[in-house]
């Protein structure tokens, strides 16, 4: 009896480990942002960016992101949180899986609302689990491609469900309805990945002589990884949610060498050699073949999908990498980053915003390393896209009044008043200085196609420095003049 009260005060702690992490995942996602500032000006007087610097640096613990950041950039903090989550495994198993994964912790609470439904025994799947994990890691860490990531990654699934996505969310409830959490140990690549190592690790859970064969364990567990007939526990499914422990009456499952410990045989060291091997392969061929989606539509300024957030470097690395976990989307200031879809990229949309000049927390928080950090300086001189002047459109040049909303607006100068021919002032641009931040197409009044619009560029490149293109011919004149500058 005393056994039991141990496991379920230890489930009791893990319960609320489990609650504070996917808190504090969906407040990093900026679901939270107004309220962290409020309780930043209560308690701490810190503003909302430094408030939620901590809770967007969650996302750099959980496994799929860390491991694509250090595969990505060499990211000293994936590797760390990657090792640690992968060392920690051998003693606790995949303790990950539910306190840590958000995803894993929602559907135990979608299980919880499903309380009427048992758990129902699950098939093992143990090729399909490995197979598809091996193809999915092979790809994205060799090949440089995330595509499998997009789809099975759980921290991007989440990330789409944080963010009102309703399609993964009522897959991932029919899943747990039907199976609990039958997602976890037959589709999720981080949940192979652990399993390998929990299933061959030194410790364990196990079975001692105490059991009774009640059936109680099997009846809590939500993903069927125990066999009270035959007194075996497959660690390499087994999530530690401490549900079987903390249920049985008379403690009759303990910590402890696992009994699976051992050196592979002949058999399954080639199994697993030809897993590896494979996955290898896919990467490889991957690689080589460069495997690249186009984005939704044409580039066009009806389709915006080809700008793409600063930090992206260019086309191709971007669409390769970007898992779509819409981080960056939910902290993004302007309001101007947008989900990338099925198979498109995260990419900026200029109609209700602009890319704000004194942001760059799009880099900051990005977990993958799709979008290489930038510091303010360089991000303010990064090219997104090209801006074009269509005097066609524009109102100065149709109706002879001088707008000026995109000169007045543009931050680097490349857009400024100046007089034509018949002496009218028109928006002229200077490629050199124009960074494609949106700050001009934003505020043009012409409907229902701007006059000045971005286009989409296929490398960022750095914009030339404003301080050595702007330089007066001669001595400013009194007043508020401004056209004398060369450009």
């Amino acid at each position: 009896m005393a056994r039991s009260r141990f496991w379920r005060v230890l489930r009791a702690v893990r319960l609320a480990a489990a609650a504070l992490a996917i808190l504090a995942t969906t407040l990093a996602f900026g679901y939270a942002a107004d309220l962290l500032a409020l309780l930043g000006r209560w308690w701490a007087d810190a503003p909302y960016p430094e408030a939620a610097d901590g809770l967007a640096a969650l996302a750099r613990v959980n496994l799929g992101p860390a491991l694509m950041a250090a595969s990505a950039r060499l990211s000293l903090a994936g590797i760390v949180a990657a090792a640690a989550i992968l060392a920690a495994t051998a003693f606790l198993g995949r303790a990950y899986c539910s306190v840590l994964c958000p995803l894993g912790i929602l559907q135990d609470l979608l299980g919880a609302l499903f309380f009427w439904r048992k758990n129902a025994p699950q098939p093992r799947l143990l090729l399909l689990r490995k197979g598809l994990g091996v193809a999915v890691w092979g790809i994205a860490l060799i090949g440089g491609w995330t595509l499998g990531l997009r789809f099975l990654d759980p921290f991007t699934l989440y990330g789409a469900i944080a963010a009102g996505a309703w399609l993964p969310l009522l897959a991932i409830a029919l899943l747990t309805l039907w199976r609990r959490r039958l997602f976890c140990n037959t589709l999720c690549p981080v949940g192979a990945l652990l399993a390998c190592g929990s299933a061959m690790a030194p410790f364990g859970l196990r079975f001692t002589d105490k059991c009774i064969h009640c059936g109680k364990c099997v009846a809590a567990c939500p993903v069927g990884c125990l066999d009270p007939k035959t007194a075996t526990l497959d660690n390499g499914r087994c999530i530690r949610c401490l549900a079987c422990a903390a249920t049985c009456p008379v403690g009759a499952i303990a910590y402890g060498r696992n009994p699976g410990f051992r050196l592979p045989g002949r058999r399954e060291a080639l199994t697993a050699g030809a897993l590896v091997a494979g996955g290898a392969a896919l990467g490889l061929a991957a690689r080589a073949a460069k495997p690249l989606y186009p984005a939704y539509g044409p580039r066009t300024h009806t389709a915006k999908q080809g700008i793409y957030p600063p930090g992206a470097g260019s086309r191709q690395r971007f669409l390769a990498k970007c898992t779509d976990c819409r981080l960056c989307v939910t902290h993004c200031i302007g309001h101007v980053l947008r989900p990338a879809g099925a198979f498109g990229a995260v990419h900026l949309s200029f109609d209700n915003g602009m890319c704000e000049f004194y942001c760059n927390r799009c880099a900051e928080v990005c977990p993958t390393g799709a979008l290489l950090p930038l510091d303010l300086k360089t991000k303010q001189r990064t090219r997104l896209g090209l801006a074009a002047v269509d005097l066609g459109l524009c109102i100065a040049g149709t109706e002879g009044f001088e707008c000026g909303a995109c000169a007045e607006h543009c931050p680097t100068g490349a857009l400024r008043m100046k007089e034509d021919a018949e002496g009218i002032r028109v928006p002229t641009l200077d490629t050199r200085l124009c960074i494609g931040c949106g700050s001009c197409e934003y505020p043009c009044p012409t409907r229902p196609i701007k006059a000045v619009r971005v286009w989409p560029v296929d490398v960022q490149v750095q914009a030339a420095d404003p301080d050595e293109i702007l330089k007066p011919t001669t001595p400013a004149p009194p007043g508020p003049a401004g056209d004398d500058w060369l450009i």
